[in-house]
This record gives C-alpha cells, structure tokens and sequence, in this order.
C-alpha cells in the first residue's frame, strides 16, 4: 500500500509540473515553402523539425536540416543545397517573437 502511495504522488507532482510547464520541446514536426520564380513554382518540405516554444519568454525557435527539404526534383535540390551553401550551414533556423500574449483559461 505504501508504494502504491508513493507512486500515485509522484505522478501527480509529475503531472502538475507538466501542466504549469512554460516550455514546451517537439522533436517531430514538419515545415512546408512556396517558392515562385518568373519560370517557376513550386514547394517544398520536411518533415524533419525541432524546436521550443517558450509561453513564458513568448518566443519559438525551430530548425530544419537543409538537406531534409525536398522539392520532389532531386536535381533542383542538390542545386539548393549548393545555393544555400549546406555543408557550411547545416540547418535552416527561425526564431520568433510573440506579438500577443497568451490566455490558456
């Protein structure tokens, strides 16, 4: 019964702490871009994202491996990687502020 006890309060600190967390870490995600040229269009995608987002600082941060964005045309993406100089910058990063604040209530 005493274990029982103790596990059931460390689940519920645990839990609490999750819920009044104010940063938040995804590992999974995936970012999509529209890119228009006077003889081209098209998108891409990756579905290779991580990042944070912080309710508290309002602010998100995320990245993106360069060579994990496919266009659906291998030749234009080795062409990208070269224009965007990928071995010397791996990844594509944003950082980002909140305009508004946050109501959860």
């Amino acid at each position: 019964m005493g274990k029982n006890l103790i596990c059931l309060l460390i689940l519920l600190l645990a839990s609490n702490i999750f819920l009044n967390a104010q940063e938040y870490v995804f590992k999974e995600g995936s970012a999509s871009f529209k890119a228009k040229t006077p003889l081209i269009s098209y998108e891409g995608i990756s579905n290779n994202v991580k990042g944070t987002i912080d309710f508290k600082a309002g602010t998100l941060t995320f990245s993106v491996p360069v060579k994990f964005i496919k266009t659906g045309n291998e030749k234009r993406d080795e062409h990208m990687y070269e224009l965007v100089e990928a071995e010397k910058y791996p990844n594509v990063v944003f950082k980002g502020k909140f305009v508004g604040g946050f109501n959860f209530k």
